[in-house]
């Protein structure tokens, strides 16, 4: 009895583009793998604050690469502020493992087939990684190795060493990163004190801090 064998059916061309991007995302994030957990957050290149006797700000210092970035544990914050930053930025971020499958198959389709701008497809570990790295996301050799970063964030450190990583890293206008430095310049008052308001409103300027950073 003879076996009639089909021929396989040749990839489109939009078939083979994201087949190339899967294998060069899975070769960067096994190449990751040889490598030691990273240091999320060089908190020894932060700024520090000076305040008088009735609890003013009287200082805050420049970090050697000229950021306004004071480290604050997530334990400090109000729990408002991490509510509001997920609830704006990534509300999957919990079930999730560092990448979006459906936002990314969309936003794929859209830069590889439409040849449209890659968006709305980070998720905020996605957002740490280029943030941690400085990564040029636009470009697709940027975004492969971004999203191959986040994957191997999600596998060194927990969900909320993450979210703690982005409170402190996010940009919020400026040369000012994380909520402490924001809190401090744009409210006058440690993170920790920031009510339900003011959380929110932080919570909204990462994703477009040029537009929604509050007056000064």
């Amino acid at each position: 009895m003879s076996v009639i064998v089909k021929p396989l059916k040749r990839l489109s061309p939009g078939g083979l583009a994201l087949l190339a991007v899967l294998l060069t995302m899975l070769l960067i994030w096994l190449g990751l793998g040889f490598t030691p957990r990273p240091l999320l957050v060089n908190r020894a290149n932060g700024s520090y604050a000076v305040t008088g006797s009735d609890g003013r700000l009287l200082r805050l210092s420049l970090t050697s690469d000229e950021k306004y970035r004071l480290w604050t544990p997530l334990a400090e914050l109000p729990r408002v502020l991490p509510d509001a930053t997920l609830h704006y930025e990534d509300r999957w971020f919990y079930r999730h493992p560092g990448i979006n499958p459906a936002s990314l198959l969309r936003a794929a389709w859209s830069s590889l087939i439409v040849r449209e701008r890659w968006i709305g497809a980070s998720t905020l570990t996605m957002q740490l990684a280029r943030q941690r790295w400085r990564l040029k996301t636009s470009s697709l050799s940027g975004k492969l190795r971004q999203l191959a970063y986040a994957l191997w964030l999600e596998w060194q450190f927990s969900k909320d060493e993450l979210l703690e990583a982005y409170l402190n890293l996010a940009p919020y206008g400026a040369n000012i990163e994380g909520v402490g430095a924001a809190a401090w310049i744009y409210f006058h008052k440690p993170a920790g004190e920031l009510n339900r308001d003011e959380a929110r409103a932080l919570a909204l300027i990462p994703q477009n801090p040029a537009a929604r950073a509050p007056m000064r």
